[in-house]
């Protein structure tokens, strides 16, 4: 007579793992497309010959084509100079460089939007560093050494 004992235990282990597989693989099928879709919208090409334009334009050419959105605020684009891009087959990222690399401009991709902020706005600011350091005793007399700040 077969022993079925075996064969329970078999079942019970392998009940746990298909639902652990099965969970793993709902897990990727949502988590993947959203990882993949950021680094896409970075490495969309275009092809643009743009004379004397600004921020704007550049954005609508952009978004024509790729379908990707800006946001910014129009008040620190307006103060740049009207610009020439010329792009064969570039991706997005290196069109973006070039146009804001010598400004108070930067961009950042978030899934199918960049936004373009100001630099000095966003960037918190430098304080002189202070090296602080000391003993510290409680009432009992304990001593704390502190670590440099």
């Amino acid at each position: 007579m077969k022993s079925n004992w075996k064969y329970a235990v078999f079942s019970v282990k392998k009940s746990k793992t298909f639902k652990s597989m099965r969970f793993f693989l709902i897990f990727c099928f949502f988590c993947i497309p959203g990882v993949m879709a950021n680094g896409y919208s970075q490495e969309q090409v275009v092809s643009l010959n743009l004379k004397q334009c600004d921020v704007n334009t550049l954005c609508q050419e952009i978004w024509k084509q790729t379908g990707l959105r800006f946001i910014y605020n129009e008040e620190h684009v307006k103060a740049l100079q009207a610009f020439n891009v010329q792009a064969d087959h570039k991706t997005v990222q290196e069109v973006l460089d070039e146009v804001f690399k010598n400004t108070s401009l930067r961009y950042f991709f978030e899934n199918d939007i960049i936004y373009i902020v100001n630099k000095q706005k966003d960037e918190p600011e430098k304080k002189e560093g202070r090296s602080i350091s000391g003993t510290v005793k409680d009432t009992k007399k304990i001593l704390f050494r502190g670590l440099p700040c």
